[in-house]
């Protein structure tokens, strides 16, 4: 698992801090937004719903209560970016920690630990709160956030699904595409595993939608809207063995 990080920080302070922080933790970020204030930084987490937000100097510490929600099941983790190395990494609320430019990197490292264990209770009881013994659990349906909401539909109408970066393209089979800011990886819990399998790094495809396997040097299927999805080595068995297919006796 990765962190979604949105920084909210001033042109004097980017760089400093998006290198510091590539250095320390580069392999478990994906920096998704950069703003330069908090209104801004408000509006685009709406959208794109970070794990933690970096406010950097020159941002005035007081407002970020304006992002944080600690009653909400989803509420990103908050870290303060100070000017001078603080006295101790722990953070006064509403921030879950704080570090600068000098801070070691093993202190950075320890702080984004601490927040993706926050990050995964959180999604815990998430998953907790939708699969609730009080409702019936329904995995043929799918509820896509958008801006006005949740775009509700079964998942059967799903043809395949394409990583792009931070974003996915879903490509259903009646109403076109939407563009999700969410990566590939965040769709493992939510499609069925019986009906949707991962055939490339960026792509997942609904078996159901599946027209045609052409064999050679790379596997590909052609899907019922015509698209044509490369299949990796490592998957070609799998995506034969969840089919049936016909064999002489």
């Amino acid at each position: 698992m990765y962190l979604r990080l949105a920084l909210v920080v001033t042109d004097e302070h980017r760089y400093t801090i998006e290198t510091k922080l590539r250095s320390c933790v580069g392999d478990a970020i994906r920096i998704i937004s950069i703003c330069g204030s908090i209104n801004e930084a408000r509006v685009r987490s709406a959208l794109v719903e970070p794990d933690v937000i970096v406010i950097g100097p020159g941002v005035d510490p007081l407002s970020a209560s304006m992002l944080s929600r600690p009653d909400a099941v989803v509420s990103p983790q908050l870290i303060l970016w100070a000017d001078q190395a603080p006295d101790t990494s722990e953070g006064a609320d509403p921030f879950t920690g704080c570090i600068s430019q000098e801070s070691p990197k093993d202190v950075v490292v320890s702080l984004f630990e601490l927040c993706a264990r926050h990050v995964a209770q959180r999604r815990s009881m998430r998953t907790q709160m939708f699969r609730s013994p009080e409702a019936p659990y329904h995995p043929d349906i799918i509820a896509l956030p958008d801006q006005s909401g949740l775009l509700v539909r079964p998942t059967d109408s799903i043809i395949h699904v394409k990583g792009e970066g931070n974003y996915t393209q879903v490509t259903f089979d009646r109403g076109g595409d939407i563009l999700m800011s969410r990566t590939i990886g965040d769709y493992k819990d939510a499609l069925p595993e019986n009906t949707f399998l991962r055939v490339h790094r960026s792509h997942i495809i609904n078996i159901r939608h599946v027209r045609r396997i052409v064999r050679g040097k790379m596997m590909r299927v052609i899907l019922s809207n015509g698209d044509e999805i490369e299949v990796s080595d490592a998957k070609r068995e799998i995506l034969l063995g969840m089919i049936n297919i016909v064999r002489r006796k």
